[in-house]
């Protein structure tokens, strides 16, 4: 039994930068480990707010994570391709690198896109119903408005795709 309270540690007296949160769901997404490491690094990294970007090498990475670069790179294409993290490359210093961004958003829609798709095609309407959809799905209220979020964004890219027909001249 601790008796002196005083000395009690709680989650809001730490300052972020001594500790990063992870979303369960990258333990439902039947991952690798290097991708969870990997995607533990880039998120301490680049910070606990969402969508700030980590500019790190594939070599530094590697050696925050005790991989090879060549497990670094298989473990960015396995994030990238279920949509937890977005790579760009980037300008830095006196050469290209590739800056890498998480969104909580994105991990949950890349999760959740298939069931949250079969309820709006059994009729239930996503801006009328989302909480009836985050319940649904076994969510909170407020994953159910990311999650909607999500959806928005996904909906906005079907409707106007990325023109990449300068790629038919290369």
């Amino acid at each position: 039994m601790c008796e002196n309270v005083d000395n009690l540690i709680t989650q809001e007296e730490i300052k972020p930068r001594f500790w990063t949160q992870l979303p369960n769901l990258l333990f439902e997404m039947s991952l690798s480990a290097n991708a969870i490491a990997l995607y533990a690094a880039i998120k301490r990294s680049a910070g606990s707010s969402d969508g700030r970007q980590c500019t790190r090498s594939t070599r530094t990475l590697a050696r925050n994570t005790g991989m090879s670069a060549s497990s670094v790179v298989r473990a960015k294409r396995e994030l990238e391709g279920l949509g937890l993290i977005r790579i760009k490359e980037v300008a830095k210093g006196r050469g290209e690198c590739q800056s890498y961004t998480t969104s909580e958003r994105d991990a949950l829609w890349a999760r959740y896109k298939d069931p949250y798709l079969a309820l709006v095609d059994q009729g239930l309407d996503p801006n009328r119903h989302c909480s009836d959809i985050a319940k649904a799905l076994g969510l909170t209220r407020e994953e159910g408005h990311i999650l909607h979020a999500g959806y928005s964004a996904w909906v906005s890219m079907q409707e106007s795709p990325v023109d990449l027909s300068f790629l038919e001249r290369v």
